[in-house]
């Protein structure tokens, strides 16, 4: 039961994203597209196919069981990359049997590769996942079948920093000792930030979900979701009344408050409480007292006889972006992607709707 919660994304935004990030590169460059966490929460199922109509043929998901929900959603004429990829010979075999591209990591999984066709990620800085400098002429002496060589630019997003230049100057090291190899290094933000860094293959994630990498107003992506949900009651509270678990809001005159039918169990994020604020017909209001496993109060004195019960709540929307959602929280946009998107009712649309500058 969805009691009322409505994800709403907006494929026309979804669209518009990815024709601007293929807007940036050339005739020697493909689109590939991140699809991991049941693409950023907002459904793989419809969302892949999607991407497929728009032409992408290859994409990237974390884990071999992501893997082989993909290859049921898309035609066999597209390429899946497994960011993870080998942790055991089942691993080699099931890639083999579906045509799956592991990303090598480390020796271990380049042993377990056999003549799999594989992609080789090497780490230029981000020190999580990939093969050091250091194993590079080991590597190269392996009998692999390479694809593609990659790394992943961990500062691209972050306004002044140098590091993605330098990772970049790192990767063309592993280009060099991989001459024939094709070669990708470019996330959403790195996409969006320099042509140089977009080599063979391009591999945006959250610019596509509508979530910030660079700011909106830089790069004309788009909003994608909205968030909503109804009120279920709406009651009048007394000057030194609490409101909620632990009495954590007392009221310094007397409210209208309002119960809306959302809370930490759907993703909402408990660290909202007494600081979070949502929308109900355009005006702002705060919520009050903690925020419970299934329920949000919010102040509505200043609009209480323009709101009825069963009035609905924007808790990301025009008025609230994802990212100003996010920051509120706390958090960032992938976070609460991938937490809502996990329980609510998705709600696919073409209509488009205009941002808030």
């Amino acid at each position: 039961m969805t009691r009322g919660l409505k994800l709403h994304i907006d494929l026309d935004a979804v669209r518009h994203n990815y024709q601007t990030l293929q807007s940036h590169i050339d005739e020697n460059c493909r689109m590939s597209v991140a699809v991991k966490a049941d693409a950023y929460g907002l459904g793989v199922d419809k969302l892949a196919p999607f991407f497929h109509e728009l032409g992408c043929r290859d994409f990237f998901v974390a884990r071999i069981g992501e893997a082989v929900e993909l290859k049921s959603l898309i035609p066999n004429d597209s390429l899946i990359y497994i960011f993870d990829g080998l942790t055991s010979v089942n691993d080699a075999k099931t890639c083999r049997e579906h045509g799956f591209i592991p990303v090598i990591n480390s020796l271990l999984q380049a042993e377990l590769a056999g003549d799999l066709p594989v992609a080789l990620h090497f780490d230029t800085g981000m020190n999580r996942l990939g093969l050091p400098l250091c194993d590079l002429s080991e590597v190269g002496n392996k009998p692999l079948n390479i694809k593609i060589i990659l790394t992943h630019a961990a500062s691209a997003d972050v306004a002044g920093s140098t590091q993605t230049a330098e990772q970049f100057k790192r990767f063309q090291t592993d280009m060099d000792y991989f001459p024939d190899a094709q070669a990708s290094f470019a996330n959403s933000a790195a996409s969006l930030s320099n042509t140089d860094w977009h080599l063979n293959m391009i591999r945006p994630g959250i610019a596509l979900y509508g979530g910030e990498s660079l700011r909106h107003a830089e790069t004309d992506i788009k909003d994608v979701v909205t968030l909503s949900a109804p009120i279920l009651q709406i009651r009048q509270i007394k000057a030194e009344e609490t409101v909620g678990y632990g009495a954590s809001y007392t009221a310094d005159h007397d409210m209208t408050i309002a119960t809306v039918s959302i809370g930490y169990a759907d993703g909402f994020f408990r660290s909202l409480s007494n600081t979070g604020y949502t929308f109900v017909k355009n005006k702002k209001c705060d919520i009050i007292g903690r925020v419970s496993m299934d329920l949000i109060t919010i102040d509505i004195s200043h609009i209480a006889n323009e709101i009825t019960a069963n009035d609905i709540v924007e808790i990301i929307g025009p008025n609230i972006t994802l990212e100003e959602f996010a920051k509120n929280a706390g958090t960032i946009g992938y976070e609460v992607l991938t937490r809502l998107g996990k329980s609510m009712e998705k709600c696919y649309s073409k209509h488009s709707r205009t941002n808030k500058e």
